[in-house]
């Protein structure tokens, strides 16, 4: 038996002897004493079984091997990822090096964000309601053109990198490592992720919903430089100000969408650590599937009910609103006469797609 570890794994030291073992072919998170990185790192593909025998204790070397089988974390195992249109990740940034250069800068950025936010937020408060008028006409006013949809995508990608790179600054300050920050087609939106998963590790509630909230905040801080912005420019650059109110909308929404906790961004994570329950959106299915099944809401948590039906309606919504932007956008360039029908049932089939995701993810 010539086992061997997979050459990905990274390894970083914490306190107290213990590290963070992080496997990038599965995404997962590792938290294991010193002894054991020691054990791991026999597992080289050169030692025999009778040579593992003599450094890891008998009591202890079956156990620790079915253990790192289980895991996946041995060469030529196989991960199975189940493939999932609505949610598609590469990795683009390995960050994990710029963050140890950093210094003390990602616990500096933690406070301001702790320190400032309100006084952000209430900036936004009186500016937002000072040019109510003026923004309520840019909005009635609205025309969908592809200078919009350039506009859109770039402000879309750089409002979200700086969102995750703020989550991967605050996961920094409480020690935790962030492999990188990745994009992704998230209900067929484009967006940034930051692997911040590594901050299950952590015992500190407190801490893991920190983080959670820093790309919200964040994206505070970039509303109200924008309304701040608009508030000065209206009146001599026009034209400008009217990209600025559009970049303010995007932060809104993306505010918006992070703090509702009925689709899997930073308010849904916030939910089920603030109470302590990883497998919330499982035990919606189930708990639907089983009132389906009984037809009786005898045993049946009527919270996880109303989560399941909630966060189907808002996972469809984010689709369908998508469809109907590129719908929107193709009948301006091409005049089809089955356009219509073709939309219709492509958002027929995503549904059928939609509901079988998430019948299989409890499979």
């Amino acid at each position: 038996m010539y086992l061997k570890i997979k050459d990905s794994l990274q390894f970083y030291k914490l306190d107290n002897g213990i590290y963070h073992v992080y496997d990038p072919t599965s995404m997962k998170h590792f938290r294991i004493g010193e002894q054991e990185v020691k054990w791991l790192k026999l597992l080289n593909g050169k030692n025999s079984e009778e040579f593992l025998k003599k450094h890891i204790p008998e009591e202890f070397f079956e156990k620790f091997i079915n253990q790192v089988k289980q895991l996946g974390l041995l060469e030529r195992q196989k991960v199975k990822k189940k493939f999932d249109l609505f949610k598609i990740k590469f990795t683009v940034l390995s960050v994990n090096d710029l963050l140890n250069k950093l210094g003390k800068f990602p616990y500096i950025f933690r406070k301001f964000l702790k320190y400032f936010s309100g006084i952000f937020l209430f900036i936004n408060f009186i500016f937002i309601a000072l040019n109510f008028n003026n923004i309520r006409d840019i909005l009635n006013n609205f025309h969908f053109d592809l200078s919009i949809i350039f506009f859109y995508l770039i402000s879309v990608l750089t409002i979200g990198f700086l969102h995750e790179f703020s989550h991967a600054l605050v996961a920094k300050s409480y020690g935790v490592n962030v492999p990188n920050i990745g994009m992704m087609l998230f209900y067929l939106h484009p967006a940034f992720y930051a692997d911040i998963s590594g901050i299950n590790l952590l015992n500190n509630k407190k801490a893991r919903v920190s983080t959670l909230l820093s790309g919200i905040l964040i994206n505070n801080i970039l509303l109200s430089m924008s309304v701040l912005s608009y508030h000065f420019l209206k009146d001599n650059h026009p034209n400008l100000s009217l990209y600025i109110i559009y970049f303010s909308i995007i932060n809104l929404i993306m505010i918006f969408i992070n703090i509702i906790p009925f689709v899997e961004f930073d308010g849904y994570y916030i939910l089920i650590n603030l109470f302590d329950e990883i497998n919330f959106k499982y035990n919606s299915i189930i708990q639907f599937k089983t009132f389906m099944k009984l037809k009786s809401l005898r045993g049946i948590k009527l919270e996880y009910l109303l989560y399941y039906v909630i966060s189907n309606m808002m996972g469809l919504s984010m689709i369908w609103l998508a469809i109907i932007a590129i719908k929107n956008y193709v009948s301006d360039i091409f005049q089809f006469i089955y356009l219509d029908y073709f939309f219709i049932l492509l958002i027929i089939l995503v549904t059928i797609y939609f509901y079988y995701i998430r019948n299989r993810r409890i499979t």
